[in-house]
């Protein structure tokens, strides 16, 4: 392993070289090389008339971390007035070269980063080629759940289209009920103005019969008026005796047979007297 020497230069305000300070440099992490391990340690020195202080340190190329060093300078009262993290390049510098230097890559770590990098990548393209299986997955769900929706939905209007056909039969037959009852209301109508018109033939027939009845009696009264104006009240009596026997027994024969044809009339139309 080859040291490489770093240089701490320090002044003052007044660009003076600052004599008698204390500088501390402190390797962070351990480091490993081919055959040993550095262990994280510290190294001190004082500055010298001319302000300077050395160290020789293993710069980073060495081992196989990303090694670097805290160097911190303390006062003559103890106070630290610089601390600065730098990474040893694989040659001499100084402390104020290496604050604004670039890092320097850790041997193998190209290969180091570009397995990494691939591992990414790896990493990325298996990510992003399980993200379109689970979006095409998710794809497949949604279309699934559609056409479950569209099946639910046909399944629906097939049920409306049911119940529309049963509530136009149950109409239909509601229609027919309707017609059916009003033929039976007309029917009965029929029959009532039947009933009425028989009625109205069987009143006249009665009246008929008593017309019947006031004319023979009429036909009593003026014979009885002529037997009477004629004869005497003995002769009158007995022929009002004789009339009486022959114009009443044909009168009451004629109200009798009346009578019965009314009866017969009654009872062959259902009418109650």
């Amino acid at each position: 392993m080859t040291a490489r020497t770093l240089t701490v230069a320090l002044a003052d305000l007044a660009l003076a070289d600052a004599e008698g300070l204390n500088v501390e440099v402190a390797l962070v992490s351990a480091d490993h090389t081919a055959s040993k391990t550095i262990v994280a340690s510290i190294v001190t020195a004082t500055t010298n008339a001319s302000g300077i202080a050395t160290f020789q340190l293993q710069p980073n190329s060495t081992g196989t971390q990303d090694s670097r060093y805290r160097v911190r300078v303390h006062s003559k009262r103890g106070e630290v007035v610089v601390d600065e993290l730098i990474q040893m390049q694989d040659q001499d510098a100084t402390l104020n070269s290496l604050v604004s230097a670039v890092a320097v890559e850790t041997p193998g770590a190209s290969a180091i980063n570009a397995a990494a990098a691939a591992t990414s990548a790896s990493e990325a393209s298996a990510s992003a080629a399980l993200t379109e299986a689970d979006a095409a997955a998710t794809a497949a769900d949604v279309l699934l759940t559609n056409a479950d929706a569209a099946s639910t939905a046909a399944d629906v209007i097939t049920t409306n289209a049911d119940v529309v056909l049963t509530n136009a039969d149950a109409a239909s037959t509601a229609a027919d009920v309707i017609t059916t009852n009003a033929d039976a209301i007309a029917t009965a109508a029929d029959a009532v103005s039947t009933a009425a018109d028989l009625a109205l033939t069987n009143a006249d027939v009665v009246e008929t019969n008593a017309d019947v009845l006031l004319t023979n009696a009429d036909a009593v009264s003026t014979a009885a008026d002529v037997v009477l104006a004629a004869e005497s009240e003995a002769a009158a009596a007995a022929s009002w005796a004789n009339i009486e026997a022959q114009v009443t027994i044909p009168f009451v024969q004629m109200a009798t047979s009346l009578l019965n044809q009314n009866e017969r009339f009654v009872a062959e139309h259902g009418f109650e007297e």
